[in-house]
């Protein structure tokens, strides 16, 4: 992933962490205002 930030990185590890579900975590990620 280009462009990517540290801290978008630890947000999107921080969600799935919470979700539980990487698939979960990596749609909300992907998904603007998700």
């Amino acid at each position: 992933m280009v462009g990517i930030s540290d801290n978008a990185v630890k947000k999107f590890k921080e969600i799935i962490e919470q979700e539980g579900s990487p698939g979960e975590g990596i749609r909300i990620f992907l998904v603007p205002g998700g």
